[in-house]
């Protein structure tokens, strides 16, 4: 064998060692795709395919909104749907790109998500006025449906929404390897932290407060965590956030803020935004407006399901006279 056959062979075998991990990973996801059986049902959005799920009955429809980099939103609320459902129906969609539903082929601004959520909602014959329950990142969204549909929305309930004034905070950037991260998403790493102890901890949490949706968890993360579409979403964070310092709540729009105590802590030590105070402003810029700070971490929904399905069961069962005065915004402090 001369010298140049040896070259070639190497070159093969170095390019079919670096593809391996590529296509292992194809033929996982092919093969999460027949194993995993969606819970809900699909709505076609700009010939793509939304999961929605749908749980409970009630004069009020609830959609749960997920936080940034939430891979199963369907299974992340359970705690707070299954708390909610026998009063609300509750409805869950799934944004393009995240959990079972097809990825997005356009930007991930604030206005094609919301146009897209709209339009999957509409498809599943679910019609407004909603109640927003928007998590985290959701939070702007939530702001941008109410401030262009107001009619559309009638409360918004934030768990411990992002404010518009994070545009300003130092941490706002987007990754700053974003193509290393799309590969760690294609070659499997992704897949292969999923089952590390911090992966496996952080998917358990995921999970609804069921461990035996860990696996399913776990493959939907591998496909979700780091793909373009979340990429894309971090990348236009700081934008969609300037978007949102133009708009405002509209007055007739309720609005019920759950600010988690570790935030506030966490915001306090540095140059970020006054956390409470920002959700405490747009609750007193709004008509009904109720701000509670509880203890815990972002994920409030998980650790406060009860006390929060309590505040928003009373905060939605008062009626708005037809003429109401401007209300003191609430601002409770519980553990």
């Amino acid at each position: 064998m001369n010298t140049l056959q040896k070259r070639t062979l190497g070159a093969l075998g170095t390019a079919l060692g670096l593809s391996a991990p590529f296509a292992l990973e194809a033929l996982h996801r092919r093969a999460d795709r027949r194993r995993l059986t969606p819970d809900g049902m699909f709505s076609t959005v700009r010939g793509r395919k939304m999961h929605i799920t749908t749980h409970g009955a009630g004069p009020k429809t609830l959609v749960f909104l997920p936080g940034l980099g939430t891979p199963c939103p369907a299974i992340d609320f359970v705690p707070l749907a299954a708390r909610l459902r026998g009063h609300f129906r509750c409805v869950v969609p799934e944004p393009l790109g995240r959990g079972f539903s097809d990825a997005a082929d356009t930007p991930r601004t604030s206005l094609h998500i919301v146009a897209e959520l709209r339009e999957g909602l509409l498809g599943a014959g679910l019609r407004p006025p909603f109640v927003l329950v928007a998590h985290g990142v959701s939070g702007i969204y939530a702001l941008v449906w109410a401030a262009h549909y107001p009619a559309e929305v009638e409360a918004v309930v934030g768990i411990d929404a992002y404010v518009p004034a994070l545009a300003d905070a130092p941490a706002c950037v987007p990754h700053p390897l974003p193509r290393l991260c799309a590969l760690a998403n294609l070659s499997g790493l992704v897949r292969l932290s999923g089952f590390l102890p911090a992966g496996t901890r952080r998917l358990r949490a995921l999970c609804g407060g069921n461990p035996a949706r860990l696996s399913a968890v776990r493959s939907i993360s591998a496909r979700c965590t780091l793909s373009r579409n979340e990429l894309s979403e971090r990348a236009l964070l700081w934008e969609n956030l300037r978007h949102a310092q133009k708009l405002h709540f509209p007055k007739a729009c309720r609005l019920l803020h759950f600010v988690a105590q570790d935030s506030v802590q966490a915001m306090s030590g540095g140059p970020a935004c006054d956390w409470e105070g920002e959700h405490r402003r747009q609750t007193l810029a709004v008509s009904d407006g109720r701000c509670l700070t509880l203890g815990g971490g972002h994920f409030l929904h998980h650790t406060q399901a009860d006390a929060m399905a309590r505040e928003i069961r009373a905060f939605l069962a008062e009626e708005t006279a037809p003429a109401p005065k401007r209300r003191r915004s609430a601002v409770v402090h519980r553990p």
